[in-house]
């Protein structure tokens, strides 16, 4: 709710606020800004952005790799579980349960003669004969395919061999032939689960957060306090942010120091200072820190439109195509992603050696992602790598079955440059989105790549129609999404957009940028 002035007093000035007189409360609160507030230096810009404020107190430093280390190690532990379904929903060597000989039971019924074989001479996994050839049994155990006998579904279950995987979900319900289309879907619910999870949990974190103290509050811009939540560098390397700090800064009350923007706009610029002061001490910067006062972080303003809010994303044209190209972005590298991740037994070699694969790329691919955005540009780097990843994913339906090796190899590479797609996406999607809408920019991205987890696994059931269909679509789509990338703005070196109006602007829109709204006044921030 917001304070107006008192009884007997004139309206202030637009983004001022009265001081309550001593002994009417909160004479703590005033007595604290009091002791803090001081003159500027002259050396201290009143007109510069948080982001250049941040970077005088140390940019990336010792303070915000302790807090992105402090984030690294529970997420850790998170990412395994969006995999787990390869090794708990494992597929074992299985065939039809025989049919029961007339004077014995279904297990001493010859293979050959209830089961027909394949192309490859293996037993045929969702068929068994009608009638058990023994004919097919020859003096010395030879068999065929059975020629024109008739077949029948398995109807009394599946005998699953032992091997790799030998108690799975799929053993325990039956998840295959006419079933198997439910270990994909399975696994697409629980995308879905993530998905609708992290918009509930946004919601309730936005609207009943933590105030500075640590006790549950209802505010209406806490969503402001992702936009510069998490340690941020604005330099020649542009904008450093870690796309998780700030969901996690909301829940964990010991990073509030990192929240300082958000206890400005709330009317608590002394504890924003004093976070701002410990961050500085930390990174080695004391003096800088001592220079700061809440005038001067007062006078930093809050950037932006008339809200963070989705709608934001498309209200004018130059953002509409900068958030149709971050859509499509993160939405193919994740849907060819976990298309690649989540096949695994489709290489026809061993799952543990193949997940040893697939997690170790990960590692030189965002390292070599890392000096392709600092010395090739965003831009580039982000569509040589979904176009890398496409084609990676296209070759591998031209090398026959026989060369797994050969299958395996170029698998593993378009996953890495899958990887490194996912690395480019998080720095240039928070380098082309204004301060104002960032975290809602990275948030549209965060859905996308939701959803193309969910579509992922579906995509595999068109593999019963034609098993080539997965690989194009797989495929397909990541080079598409490259060729929709060359649309975008380059970043590298390049100011961040602090309002839409610097965007539209950039993109060539002046009568879109007339229409932004620059700032937020102070006083319409009160919750």
């Amino acid at each position: 709710m917001g304070v107006g002035p008192r009884k007997g007093a004139g309206p202030g000035p637009r983004g001022t606020r009265e001081q309550p007189e001593p002994g009417l409360g909160d004479t703590g609160r005033n007595r604290s800004r009091n002791q803090l507030s001081s003159p500027p230096p002259a050396d201290l810009d009143l007109a510069m952005t948080f982001a250049e404020l941040l970077a005088r107190l140390g940019g990336m430093g010792r303070f915000q790799v302790w807090y992105v280390a402090s984030l690294a190690v529970p997420l850790l532990m998170l990412a395994s579980h969006n995999v787990l379904q390869n090794f708990t929903a494992g597929v074992p060597e299985h065939h039809c349960r025989p049919r029961a000989a007339a004077n014995g039971s279904a297990a001493d019924v010859p293979l050959v003669v209830a089961i027909p074989h394949d192309g490859h001479q293996r037993p045929q996994r969702c068929r068994r004969f009608v009638e058990h050839q023994w004919g097919l049994l020859g003096a010395n155990g030879t068999n065929g395919t059975g020629g024109s006998a008739a077949t029948e579904p398995c109807r009394d279950g599946w005998t699953y061999r032992d091997g790799i995987f030998t108690r799975t979900v799929v053993t325990e319900w039956d998840l295959v032939c006419e079933a198997k289309a439910l270990r994909d879907v399975a696994q697409s619910i629980y995308m879905a689960g993530v998905l609708l999870g992290s918009i509930l949990f946004g919601v309730l974190s936005d609207r009943y957060g933590v105030d500075p103290h640590g006790r549950p509050r209802r505010g209406r811009h806490h969503q402001r306090l992702l936009l510069h939540a998490g340690p941020v560098r604005a330099g020649r390397h542009g904008l450093c942010v870690p796309p998780l700090a700030p969901a996690a800064a909301r829940r964990v009350p010991a990073l509030l120091p990192l929240l300082p923007l958000l206890l400005v706009i709330s009317g608590r610029p002394d504890l924003a200072l004093k976070g701002l002061r410990k961050v500085a001490r930390v990174n080695g910067r004391r003096d800088e820190g001592d220079k700061l006062s809440p005038e001067v972080l007062q006078a930093l303003g809050v950037p932006g439109g008339s809200g963070g809010g989705v709608a934001t994303l498309i209200r004018s044209p130059g953002i509409r195509r900068v958030s149709g190209g971050v859509a499509c972005v993160w939405f193919s590298t994740s849907f060819a992603y976990y298309g690649l991740a989540m096949d695994l037994q489709g290489f026809g070699v061993d799952v543990y050696v193949s997940q040893l694969l697939f997690a170790a790329v990960d590692v030189p691919a965002k390292l070599a992602s890392a000096v392709a955005v600092m010395r090739g540009g965003r831009r580039v780097a982000q569509a040589g790598s979904l176009a890398l990843a496409g084609g990676c994913i296209l070759a591998t339906m031209l090398v026959p079955n026989e060369l797994q090796a050969l299958r395996l190899t170029l698998a593993v590479i378009g996953k890495g440059a899958l990887a490194a797609s996912f690395n480019c996406a998080y720095i240039f999607t928070g380098e082309l989105f204004p301060t104002a809408i960032r975290q809602t920019g990275l948030g549209l991205g965060s859905t996308m790549a939701r959803v193309g987890g969910m579509m992922a696994p579906l995509v595999r059931v068109a593999g019963d129609v034609a098993p080539v269909l997965p690989p194009i679509i797989y495929g397909v789509t990541p080079v598409l999404s490259a060729l929709l990338t060359l649309l975008l703005p380059e970043t590298r070196n390049v100011p961040l957009p602090e309002t839409l109006r610097d965007l539209e602007m950039r993109a060539g829109h002046p009568k879109a940028a007339d229409a932004a709204t620059v700032t937020v006044p102070l006083s319409d921030t009160r919750a």
